[in-house]
Parts: structure tokens; sequence; C-alpha cells
């Protein structure tokens, strides 16, 4: 089960951050990389053994041109009949310029599409917001700071139950350690943390490890993917991609990180 997150550092500084928990812990992850956006596609199946199909859908995490970023959690696969909750992220991505266009977006989305219930995080460096959506519902909460979303829906008067035991845990550890995070290396710590044994952030629970952990980095208008396949805190560090947008986009930007990134 994910944990996810974004903080904003400076006036020109921000990111976004993702465990990704799965039940199929060989998963190769596919990505999409053009001039207006990257994104780690979706996945509906992630629940599944390794011997599943994988289906995919929408993203799970990603950045646009206008640097904007934007990832989700799941928290349920209801309503029956619903759309994957990847797929708002999507919307986010290709609709929004920034977070105020990109609820927008999602309102519109969702007013006329039933969705799964799950949690997203948004910032654009003036603030982050988290969104928690279900069947054509959805809540926001904003922050001129940080926010982060677990498994479970809390905004809503009446709430899902998490779909994680570890939800709670996992959602008090990643603010509390938010609340004291002063710099990039600050947010790779929380995502290698441990504070309850196998439930801490870097997740080695039977069937929902952390098969992928990611950082979205703003600086001065220039946006860095950090990535790392398998549990975090087992690896020295993650792998780094600049991600140049608009014109600055090259194929052989594309090349090298399709050819690079970790599978």
């Amino acid at each position: 089960m994910c944990t996810i997150g974004a903080i904003l550092l400076s006036c020109d500084e921000y990111l976004l951050f993702k465990n990704k928990d799965f039940g199929q812990t060989d998963f190769e992850e596919r990505v999409a990389y053009s001039p207006s956006l990257f994104g780690a596609l979706g996945v509906e199946s992630f629940d599944k053994t390794d011997d599943s199909p994988v289906v995919f859908s929408g993203l799970s995490i990603g950045a646009n041109e206008h640097g904007l970023l934007c990832c989700d959690a799941h928290v349920d696969f209801k309503p029956d009949g619903g759309k994957n909750y990847d797929l708002l992220v999507e919307i986010v991505l290709t609709m929004g310029r920034d977070v105020p266009t990109a609820l927008v977006a999602l309102e519109d989305y969702l007013s006329q599409t039933p969705t799964w219930a799950g949690n997203l995080v948004l910032t654009d460096g003036a603030e982050t917001v988290c969104v928690e959506a279900r069947g054509t519902e959805m809540c926001v909460q904003r922050s001129d700071r940080f926010v982060s979303k677990c498994n479970h829906q809390d905004l809503f008067e009446t709430g899902n139950a998490p779909a994680s035991e570890s939800s709670q845990h996992r959602f008090q550890s990643s603010q509390q350690q938010l609340n004291l995070v002063e710099n990039l290396n600050d947010v790779f710590a929380l995502l290698k943390s441990h504070e309850s044994g196998n439930t801490g952030i870097c997740n080695h629970l039977k069937g929902r490890r952390t098969v992928y952990s990611y950082v979205l980095h703003v600086k001065q208008g220039e946006t860095v993917l950090y990535v790392a396949k398998g549990q975090p805190c087992t690896l020295s560090a993650y792998q780094k991609f600049a991600l140049p947008f608009s014109e600055a986009w090259t194929d052989t930007d594309a090349d090298l990180l399709f050819a690079n990134y970790p599978r």
C-alpha cells in the first residue's frame, strides 16, 4: 500500500514522493515521457500474484511541462464498475496547468465518471493539496507547506475502511517526519524509514512490499526524477534522470530514460 506526499522546500524548490507497495514483487514498470509530461503507468491489478496478467491504465505518478506534480494511493476497488483512480492522475497532468485548474478538471471528470476510491497528492510549487476521491465525489485539503496520504480516507463524513492495517501508522509517521524535513536528503531518509519494524514507510510486509520508490524534484524550474526499484532501505542510491519538457525536450532525453529506467 502506497505512501505519498509533497512538500515545499523554498520559494523555488518543491517535491513530490511515493513508495509504491504491490503484491507483485517482480513487477516491471512502464513509463511515458513526452514534451508535455512524464509518468509511470498505473496498474489496475497491483494486488494480484506474480503470475497474474498486469492491466495498465492511467498514471500512478508524474510531472508535466507546467511544473505540476501528482501521484496517487489506493483505498478501495469500489464502487463496482468504477474507473481506475490512476486515470485521475492522468487527468491532472494532461488538463492542469497548476493546482486550481487541475482541481476543476478533476471535479468535471468525476461528476460524470464514477471512480474507485483513491487518494491524490498534487503540488505546483505554490501549494500542496490532497484529494480524496470515490465514486463521483471528491474532498480537498490544502496546505502551504506539506501534505501526505496513505490508504484510508478521513475527509468524507463517512470514511472508507483502511485498505491496509499499516495505513494509519504510515500516515502519522509521514506527517511527523515531514514536519522536520529541510532538504531532499531528508525525504530519501523518510522513504527508507522503518519506525515500526516491517510496517514502516519502506514496506516489507508480505503481499504489500515496496516495489518502487520515487521523488520528483523541481528546483528553479528544472524537474528531476529520482527512482529506485525495490525497497529503498536496501539500496545505496536512487537513479537520477533530468526531465526537460517543452522546447528543451529531445528524443535523446527520452531514449536515455527508456534505456536506463530501472526494471
